[in-house]
C-alpha cells in the first residue's frame, strides 16, 4: 500500500461526550488501513437524521471518542489493507455503508464498501441505504396494516418525495404537511 501522496492528517465531523454532544470539525490523524480495512476518500455523504442521533450516543462506530459522524456515503479508495474479505482495489468508486463518512476520509471495513454501479453519480451514490431502506419499512408497514393513507410530516424531504412516490406505487394515498408554502405545488406534481 502506497500512501506517499496521501495527507497525514484529515478533517472530520466528530461528537466528542458520551450524550448530548455537540458536533464539530476536528483535524485527526489519517489512519492507514489495517486488517480487511479500505481507506476511501469520500466524494459526497448526506446528512441525516441517524448524524444527529449520533451527537446524542446512538449509532456510534467506535466506543471511545472522538466519536465519528456520518452514517452513508460516496468516494474512491485510496488505499487498502490485507487480507480484504470482499476484493477492492484502489481508485475504486464505491458506496460507503456505516460510520465517519461525514469527513475528508474514512476508514471501512470491506464489508461496508460496496461498487458504484454503472454511470451512477458520487452524489446519487452517497444516500443510497439510509432513505431507501427507511422508505421500504415504512410502506410495508402501511401495506401489512392495510392502510389506505398515510400522513407524512416532511413531505418536502427527500425521504418525503421517495415516501409519496413508494406509496402512489401501492395505491396508498397520502396526507402530506410542509413546513413552508413554497413546497405545496412541488409535492403536488408528485
Amino acid at each position: 500500500m502506497d500512501t506517499t501522496f496521501l495527507p497525514q492528517t484529515f478533517k472530520a465531523l466528530t461528537a466528542k461526550n458520551e450524550i448530548r454532544s455537540t458536533i464539530e470539525v476536528e483535524e485527526l490523524p489519517l489512519p492507514k488501513p489495517g486488517k480487511n480495512q479500505v481507506l476511501v476518500r469520500m466524494a459526497f455523504a448526506p446528512i441525516n437524521q441517524t448524524d444527529l442521533l449520533c451527537a446524542d450516543g446512538f449509532y456510534r462506530k467506535s466506543e471511545k471518542a472522538p466519536y465519528p459522524v456520518g452514517s452513508e456515503g460516496s468516494g474512491v479508495i485510496v488505499a487498502i489493507g490485507e487480507d480484504l474479505k470482499v476484493p477492492h482495489k484502489v481508485g475504486d468508486r464505491v458506496h460507503l455503508h456505516y460510520g465517519g463518512t461525514l469527513a475528508e476520509y474514512a476508514l471501512q471495513v470491506s464489508e461496508e464498501v460496496s461498487p458504484i454501479k454503472g454511470d451512477l453519480s458520487f452524489e446519487e451514490a452517497a444516500s443510497h441505504i439510509i432513505n431507501p431502506c427507511t422508505v421500504s419499512y415504512m410502506v410495508s408497514k402501511a401495506v401489512k396494516g392495510g392502510h389506505k393513507a398515510v400522513i407524512s410530516t416532511a413531505a418536502s424531504s427527500a425521504l418525503g418525495k421517495m415516501l409519496i412516490r413508494a406509496l402512489i406505487e401501492k395505491g396508498i394515498k397520502t396526507i402530506n404537511t410542509v413546513r413552508q408554502d413554497k413546497y405545496i405545488e412541488e409535492l403536488k406534481k408528485e
